[in-house]
């Protein structure tokens, strides 16, 4: 029997990296930084425990990174949890709601509230936990306030699915079928960050997109040697890695990239 390999420990929809310091999710485009709600400290005597962040620090994160994103709404984007509380424990939730909803006046609105556990009364309740607003008021500015929801969510709360980053399976088809997946994913995950990003750097270049497009028609449509495979499964995004690899060529045809690809020794 062919023997099969874990290469990496999945727990629920996060991924725990070597040093079991950082949490992370896989959303197939991929590894990107899951906000954390609490800290695990480790005693001397080698036991670990964990310790909740405060409200002000998970949203403090949450805000470095939609502006390292590129994502942070123009016109504010502040805490809206009752200030008296923002220096407590990040609070048991059951579900997240965000919604962007254009303003009576003017602009688009983000809310985002929280379904809270209150122990007093054992029961949830939603508290605001974060408001948003642009003064943009175009189809366009709507459709990115939801996406900044969405994104937000994800930080929180994960997707909801068991990503596999590398797979456990003894199949070249299986394998194969992932991969093809992953990639679309990717290239469908960078149009659409690219799209709602308003970083100086977020414009796609036509050429990089185009071979890219490439790339994933010529890899969709052709096997590659189980080593190659497992290349792309390991990466952190596959095909950034195989765009690398045939940038030099760039435009390139059909034939281009599938003559590189298929005669690459090595994908890294």
């Amino acid at each position: 029997m062919k023997q099969l390999f874990l290469f990496k420990i999945l727990i629920g929809d996060t991924y725990v990296s070597r040093n079991f310091s950082k949490k992370y999710f896989f959303t197939g485009g991929g590894i990107y930084m899951r906000v954390k709600t609490e800290n695990m400290i480790q005693k001397s005597d080698g036991t670990k425990i964990y310790e909740p962040r405060t409200i002000q620090e998970v949203f403090n994160d949450i805000k470095k990174i939609l502006i390292e994103e590129g994502l942070c709404p123009d016109e504010y984007f502040s805490l809206s949890y009752p200030m008296r509380y923002v220096d407590e424990a990040f609070p048991e939730i059951s579900g997240l709601h965000c919604n962007a909803q254009w303003g009576g006046s003017e602009g688009i609105y983000l809310d985002i509230a929280m379904d809270v556990f209150i122990s007093e009364e054992k029961i949830y309740k939603q508290i605001s936990f974060i408001t948003g607003k642009t003064l943009c008021e175009s189809e366009e500015a709507f459709d990115r306030m939801q996406y900044i929801g969405g994104y937000v969510y994800r930080l929180l709360m994960g997707d909801g699915n068991v990503h596999a980053r590398y797979i456990l399976s003894s199949t070249p088809k299986q394998n194969k079928d992932t991969l093809d997946r992953k990639l679309n994913y990717e290239l469908k995950n960078l149009m659409k960050k690219n799209l709602y990003s308003q970083k100086e750097d977020s414009v796609i270049d036509p050429e990089e997109l185009a071979l890219k497009a490439t790339i994933l028609k010529v890899v969709t449509a052709k096997p590659l040697t189980e080593d190659k495979l497992k290349q792309l499964l390991e990466a952190d995004n596959a095909l950034d890695t195989l765009y690398n690899l045939c940038r030099p060529v760039m435009p390139a045809t059909l034939y281009e990239v599938e003559d590189i690809i298929s005669s690459a020794r090595t994908l890294h």
